[in-house]
């Protein structure tokens, strides 16, 4: 019986075989973000808390805790070294959130938020693998130190 349902099946599959163009997934287009529009109940609300609440709040953060970690970038354009408010991984983090904005003001213009970024960027932006590696070398990579696993979960 196994052996009469496998030869059908080959047997269908032989007599109706499927157009190589059915298989293959349509492409996408990429859009311009200017030309997205969002206009639902779930997400209009949500990307209205990202860009009056979460983004300005992310920035105030970044310039006020940890003794200003946004300002880490003047020091070392200035040549100053120690001192570095924030943990490592936060200047990283700057950057992303800057080029995350930029994504929001390209969608949807907003000149307080551009007038914030301005000020950020007028400073010269030093790449993330010389902060304390002065020649080539491989990029060093920051762990936090935890006593216990339990602070590790924190």
């Amino acid at each position: 019986m196994k052996t009469l349902l496998k030869a059908a099946i080959l047997l269908t599959a032989l007599v109706n075989p499927a157009s190589a163009q059915e298989g293959k997934p349509h492409p996408l287009t990429p859009v311009p973000i200017q030309h997205v529009v969002i206009e639902d109940d779930f997400w209009s609300p949500k990307v209205r808390v990202w860009r009056e609440v979460t983004i300005p709040d992310c920035f105030t953060k970044f310039e006020n805790d940890w003794g200003g970690a946004i300002n880490n970038f003047d020091r070392v354009r200035d040549g100053k070294s120690g001192g570095h408010a924030g943990p490592e991984w936060y200047d990283g983090l700057i950057d992303e959130m800057i080029r995350g904005s930029a994504d929001f003001l390209a969608a949807k213009r907003d000149a307080a938020l551009e007038a914030r970024l301005d000020g950020y960027i007028e400073f010269t932006a030093i790449p993330y693998f010389a902060w304390t590696n002065c020649a080539a070398a491989p990029m060093r990579v920051w762990l936090p130190k935890c006593e216990s696993k339990k602070e590790a979960l924190r």
